[in-house]
């Protein structure tokens, strides 16, 4: 999820600095930003703004913990794998995000804007960018966590997962074409390397 939300940083600011300079031009008429269109994308009205809607954080692990699963785990190992893990925090601020995102799609129709009600839209634009920076930077700190750490995948679970990934990375590149940056996974693909050699 991390890797996938970091695919699209590049598109994503460049984005939003156009919309950006359209919204504080003057004048009151206003030229729809181009609506993103892709079946995979269920819904009938237009959409500016587009961002992964994944889950963040894991239930299982909330409930072992409750459990008192890893109790026997070293505090220091707990707490960083708790940081990565929980996600709560990260939750809610994609379904902010997403909120965010809905709320802005007027901008895809050509109708009169008021100054004021483009200044309005560059606030949220702008508390949009914020919180979209902020789930990217907590992405680079997953990842960061979950190499320091050295998490190891089971030998028996990689090929499920590899084939997850690559589902989700044919899944992504539909829904945002040259938008999408495909992540990579080198222990998973130095494994899949590794498997391939006779």
């Amino acid at each position: 999820n991390a890797k996938e939300r970091l695919a699209l940083v590049d598109c994503r600011a460049e984005s939003y600095k156009s919309v950006a300079a359209k919204l504080l031009e003057p004048g009151e008429n206003w030229t729809g930003i181009a609506r993103l269109e892709n079946k995979d994308y269920r819904t009938v009205l237009p959409v500016v703004f587009r961002s992964p809607g994944r889950t963040w954080g894991s239930r299982i692990w909330q409930a072992e913990v409750a459990r008192g699963t890893f109790n026997q785990m070293s505090d220091e190992r707990r707490a960083a794998l708790g940081g990565i893990l929980s996600g709560d925090g990260l939750q809610l601020l994609q379904t902010d995000i997403h909120t965010l995102q809905s709320r802005l799609n007027i901008l895809a129709v050509n109708t009169p804007i008021s100054r004021s009600d483009r200044l309005h839209y560059y606030e949220l634009l702008t508390e949009l960018d914020v919180k979209s920076g902020t789930l990217e930077l907590n992405s680079e700190q997953i990842i960061q966590g979950i190499e320091e750490i050295g998490i190891q995948i089971p030998e028996k679970y990689r090929p499920g997962l590899l084939e997850a990934i690559a589902t989700s990375k044919e899944s992504a590149n539909k829904i945002y074409g040259e938008c999408y940056k495909p992540q990579e996974h080198p222990a998973l693909e130095a494994y899949l390397k590794k498997a391939k050699t006779p």
